[in-house]
């Protein structure tokens, strides 16, 4: 039987079963549908679960090479601070520093000079005479 125009019309043992097939591929094509969606959704929060980590171990390991890299560098400096300061120490320093940049000499020394030498012209370009 089935409902028509609001009267339950009486049907055939054939039409009953055409009515349950129906009726099951219909589940079963629910039931399918749900079963994607619950799959996808699973992959979707699997993949997130695995790739946030992972994500995240890489963004670390840049941090971990950027303060390598400044590290070196701090050490660096540290190395030639040191250097420097003992440097500074040395009475030998502060003599070749007034040497060189104040044209100092011990006594009975004479400083002899060479002149810097001249930058040559370019060679298609005449020769100035002085």
């Amino acid at each position: 039987m089935f409902r028509l125009f609001g009267r339950y019309v009486p049907i055939g043992q054939a039409e009953q079963e055409l009515l349950k097939r129906k009726r099951e591929k219909g589940v079963n094509s629910l039931i399918r549908a749900g079963a994607f969606i619950l799959l996808s959704l699973i992959f979707f929060l699997g993949g997130s679960l695995v790739l946030t980590p992972l994500i995240q171990l890489h963004a670390l390991r840049q941090q971990q090479q950027v303060a390598e890299q400044l590290l070196e560098q701090v050490k660096e400096e540290e190395a030639d601070a040191i250097n420097r300061y003992i440097w500074t120490q040395d009475p030998e320093y502060y003599e070749q520093i007034a040497r060189d940049r104040a044209n100092m000499a011990k006594p009975g020394e004479t400083v002899v000079r060479r002149p810097a030498p001249r930058p040559e012209p370019p060679p298609n370009v005449p020769r100035r005479r002085d």
